[in-house]
């Protein structure tokens, strides 16, 4: 009952299209507990609604991986023969280091369903925004979406693989291997779910980019064939020639002369405010996407950090005490996986942004034409949205999630 009050609206309408681009990153967080909905084929589309069933199986999966792999994290912090755990210094750093990627995937799956009321919003907004500016090339960005995750899952599975090997290999000669297996295998799997749970955010945040690309293609079609007006209506002033202007321009869009055409709205009254319409939908997208990723960008982004933080700390001893080339391979690894985690987060906002600002760019550049006065008048109603409504990535409003943040990262870790 709580979660059904915490959901309220529990489906959405999907289009086609939009389904195929979402299908697979679905599938993928669907599996490790992440976004439990079902899509179900209709007439005119799909609708996306809360499952009851995929609920259960990722409050089961995220109670089973907390409780094991905190089980096996505690044995190996109190046994004598630990695996992983050889001096205090080592033991708290890995107990911090492993303990916060158990909170994260536990707090991210228990979080999920009592958000899904802002998923609906931001499918809702994608859909009324295609039905204005629809998406084009689906298939080509499906593949896109398909050949970013499993790029995303092979470097985190490399690496997680080849430390699980390396300490595999030391357990095995201890005679540990079936005591290591125990206690971290799970765990393992625990860290590599933390990398599924930024699938979400980092979609649909590209997502969001997308339309905003669709938006700026219609200001620019406009600014675009305002140009092309300004250049047929300059050139029969210049030559001064009235009957070649007249012959020239009859010849031109079914016989209309030049004068016509350029007495033509480039952009209606009407098409700016349905684009008016759209730019205010993102908006809904971007705040919807900010509530519902909120919680887990925000134990993801400090993840992040304690990562980039414990991960060199561990580089530099082993550099420090001449440890093995495939130590230092493997910490260099994770210093890398972390860095690219934290890259993608932030680019992938930061191009929503840029583009963002090329939106505002165009406006004021079709400001600056000479269109219609309510054209005109709309686009300068347009401008005031565009400075007041502005497009921000955050968690909570306590973390703008832009390039700035990797200033801040970096003075931080100096």
């Amino acid at each position: 009952m709580a979660i059904r009050t915490a959901t309220k609206k529990r489906e959405v309408a999907v289009t086609s299209d939009l389904y195929e681009v979402l299908q697979p990153f679905i599938f993928v967080t669907r599996a490790f507990g992440f976004m439990p909905i079902v899509c179900k084929k209709k007439v005119l589309g799909f609708v996306a609604e809360w499952s009851i069933g995929y609920t259960i199986y990722s409050y089961l999966l995220g109670l089973f991986m907390m409780f094991v792999s905190m089980n096996g994290l505690h044995e190996d912090f109190h046994q004598s023969n630990s695996v992983r755990m050889g001096n205090t210094t080592v033991k708290y750093v890995t107990l911090i280091d492993l303990g916060e990627v158990i909170v994260t995937v536990f707090i991210g799956i228990v979080a999920t369903p009592f958000k899904l009321k802002h998923l609906w919003k931001i499918l809702d907004c994608f859909h009324k925004i295609d039905n204005v500016l629809p998406q084009k090339k689906i298939k080509e960005e499906q593949r896109h979406t398909i050949i970013c995750i499993l790029i995303a899952i092979g470097c985190v599975l490399f690496v997680l693989t080849y430390e699980l090997y390396l300490w595999g290999e030391i357990s095995n000669r201890s005679g540990l291997l079936w005591v290591f297996m125990k206690r971290y295998f799970i765990l393992f799997s625990t860290y590599f779910m933390v990398f599924i749970q930024e699938m979400p955010y980092w979609n649909f945040t590209r997502l969001i980019r997308k339309r905003i690309e669709a938006l700026n293609h219609a200001l620019d079609a406009g600014l675009e064939i305002f140009k092309s007006l300004t250049k047929l209506w300059i050139t029969p002033i210049k030559t001064n020639k009235k009957s070649n202007s007249s012959n020239f321009g009859s010849k031109l869009f079914g016989g209309l002369t030049i004068y016509q055409i350029a007495s033509f709205p480039v952009l209606s009254h009407q098409r700016v405010v349905n684009l008016m319409k759209v730019y205010e939908l993102i908006g809904d997208s971007v705040d919807a996407t900010n509530d519902f990723c909120g919680v887990s960008i925000l134990f993801i982004m400090f993840s992040c950090l304690l990562h980039l933080v414990v991960t060199p700390y561990f580089l530099l001893v082993e550099v420090a005490n001449n440890g093995y080339f495939i130590f230092i391979f493997l910490q260099f690894s994770w210093t890398m996986l972390h860095c690219g985690r934290l890259m993608v987060i932030v680019e992938t906002c930061q191009y929503c942004l840029d583009e963002h600002q090329k939106t505002v760019d165009l406006v004021f550049k079709l400001l600056s034409c000479e269109l219609q006065e309510d054209v005109k008048d709309q686009l300068k109603v347009f401008a005031l949205q565009l400075s007041g409504r502005k497009v921000r990535f955050t968690s909570f409003s306590m973390m703008k999630i832009n390039r700035s943040l990797l200033t801040a990262v970096s003075i931080g870790e100096l």
